[in-house]
C-alpha cells in the first residue's frame, strides 16, 4: 500500500496564487490615491459587499498592474461601483504620468503624450494642509519614471492623493507660484 504524504496548507495570504498588482487605486470625485497593494486588501468574495457604500460617495477601488513597458491595466475590485467619469479621471492621470497604453475593463485606451510642456502640478496634503507643487523638468522626469506622483507628504509623512495638473485644469498656464515650494 503507498504511503500517504501529508499535505500542508499555509495560512499565509501571500502563498495564495494570485496576480499581485503594482498598488491598489481609489479614485474620488476624480481624484486618485495610490497605495501599496497588501495581501490582506478585499480582492472579490463575500468581503466585496464592503463596498457597496462606496456607491453613495462616488468612491472607486481598483487594483492597477503593469502588464508591459508603459501599460496600465486597470482591474475593479468586485463590488466597488464606478462613478461617471472614473474611466476619464484614470485616462488623464495615466497620461500625466507617462503611460503610453491603459487597458479598461471595457475598452483599450492609447493615451497619446502631449506636445505642450507638462506645466505645474499640484496637490494638498490632507493630513497637514501644506500644498506641494512642481513644474520642474526634474520633476517631470521623476513622476514619468515612478509612473506616479510624490506619493507621502515631505512635512508630516501622510499619504497624498495623486497630484494634477495645475496648468492644464485651469487654462494651461502654470501658476506664478509654481516651483519646489510648499504653501500653505
Amino acid at each position: 500500500m503507498p504511503r500517504r504524504q501529508a499535505v500542508t496548507r499555509s495560512r499565509d495570504p501571500e502563498d495564495v496564487p494570485y496576480d499581485r498588482p503594482w498598488c491598489r487605486a481609489t479614485i474620488h470625485r476624480g481624484r486618485i490615491t495610490l497605495n501599496p497593494w497588501r495581501p490582506v486588501l478585499i480582492r472579490g468574495g463575500p468581503a466585496a459587499m464592503a463596498l457597496e457604500p462606496l456607491a453613495a460617495h462616488d468612491v472607486a477601488v481598483a487594483d492597477l498592474h503593469l502588464p508591459a513597458e508603459g501599460e496600465l491595466e486597470v482591474r475593479f475590485v468586485p463590488g466597488s461601483p464606478r462613478p461617471p467619469g472614473t474611466a476619464d479621471a484614470i485616462l488623464a492621470w495615466a497620461a500625466n504620468v507617462g503611460f503610453m497604453r491603459v487597458w479598461l475593463p471595457d475598452r483599450v485606451a492609447d493615451v497619446e503624450p502631449d506636445a505642450e510642456p507638462l506645466g505645474c502640478a499640484e496637490v494638498r496634503c490632507p493630513t497637514c494642509g501644506l500644498g506641494w507643487h512642481d513644474d520642474s523638468p526634474d520633476f517631470w522626469a521623476a513622476v514619468h519614471a515612478a509612473r506616479s506622483f510624490p506619493g507621502w507628504c515631505a512635512a508630516c509623512g501622510g499619504s497624498l492623493p495623486e497630484w494634477h495638473n495645475a496648468g492644464r485644469a485651469h487654462g494651461g498656464d502654470p501658476p506664478a507660484a509654481c516651483g519646489r515650494v510648499a504653501r500653505s
